[in-house]
């Protein structure tokens, strides 16, 4: 569960990180681009587990259940 809240913040730094090296002219707009879609997706994916988790082992809730809500 730590990893994953470590996971989504590093992810968000990052993409604060980009987009001031962008407004210095450090950063092309094609690597940003790039970057944002894979970095976008896996933000997604990392949100998804966390919910999961907390889902299934906080509020002990069947795993159907848990994927059901993770998804909303």
């Amino acid at each position: 569960m730590i990893l994953l809240l470590d996971l989504a913040y590093l992810s968000v730094f990052s993409l604060a990180n980009l987009k001031f090296g962008q407004y210095l002219k450090k950063v092309k707009d094609s690597t940003f681009n790039f970057i944002i879609r894979v970095d976008s997706f896996a933000l997604l994916i990392e949100v998804f587990l966390l919910f999961y988790a907390v889902f299934r082992i906080v509020f002990i809730l069947d795993e159907v259940l848990a994927l059901f809500l993770s998804c909303c």
